[in-house]
């Protein structure tokens, strides 16, 4: 079990929120470690064709992530991506505070209602963006916010 609980009704401004990575482009980043100045994103990782949704991430914990509930998480993604034939590669990782002109909410998700336990699922708020070109430019600032104030979060498998 998860040592760190979140808050079910919000996101506290020095949560760490991840976008899960599943582009191939970033499958060796766990061996890397890649500083800051070397991530390589793209666009894509912040992009989602269902307009009419919200932008999924993860809390991984407060001010650094909790090994633990990286762990439990790895484990939500790599079943998800296995699903989708991807390949889970970690996460880019924000405080919720650093992000701009964005609003990340909780969204948990549970067995009953969406066929997934995740309590540390939460979204960045697109109700501005459900045109096309919005959520492209939405994309692309989120691409420069996480590449310059972000970091990399690997995956936790076994142990």
């Amino acid at each position: 079990m998860a040592t760190w609980q979140p808050s079910l009704d919000n996101v506290e401004p020095a949560e760490i929120v991840g976008r899960r990575l599943l582009a191939k482009t970033y499958k060796d980043w766990p061996a890397l470690g890649p500083p800051n100045g070397q991530l390589k994103l793209s666009a894509e990782a912040f992009e989602d064709s269902r307009l009419s949704e919200d932008l999924s991430v993860d809390r991984l914990g407060v001010n650094n992530p909790v090994r633990a509930v990286v762990r439990r998480l790895t484990v939500v993604a790599d079943t998800e991506a296995a699903k989708a034939l991807k390949q889970f590669c970690g996460w880019i990782a924000i405080a919720a505070k650093d992000l701009k002109n964005s609003r990340v909410f909780a969204s948990p998700l549970s067995i009953e209602e969406h066929g997934i336990d995740n309590p540390f699922h939460a979204e960045i708020d697109r109700s501005q963006f459900r045109e096309r070109a919005q959520a492209f430019h939405l994309s692309v600032s989120l691409r420069f916010q996480f590449q310059d104030r972000g970091r990399y979060v690997p995956p936790v498998r076994g142990d």
